[in-house]
């Protein structure tokens, strides 16, 4: 059988409303699911206090898809610019 894989959640911070996440192999965070690390519980000694163990489904079923203010912004105006 296949070992569980998790995502790991980092407390200690949250972006706006968004959940913080480890990268793959620990290397830095993220906000953005798709970017995030996943872990099998093996792999995941020497978490903190502070760090989660998510499960990969439950991360993934409650994961939204948004789109950012200012990159939205700027394409509208590009876009409204292009126009003859």
């Amino acid at each position: 059988m296949d070992e569980p894989l998790f995502y790991i959640q980092d407390r200690r911070q949250v972006v706006g409303n968004c959940v913080l996440w480890w990268c793959p192999d620990g290397k830095g965070y993220t906000t953005e699911l798709s970017k995030a690390g996943l872990y099998p519980a093996s792999k995941t000694g020497g978490l903190r206090e502070t760090d989660v163990l998510v499960p990969k489904e439950m991360a993934e079923r409650l994961a939204v898809t948004h789109v950012r203010a200012e990159p939205l912004r700027d394409a509208l105006l590009e876009a409204k610019r292009a126009r003859p």
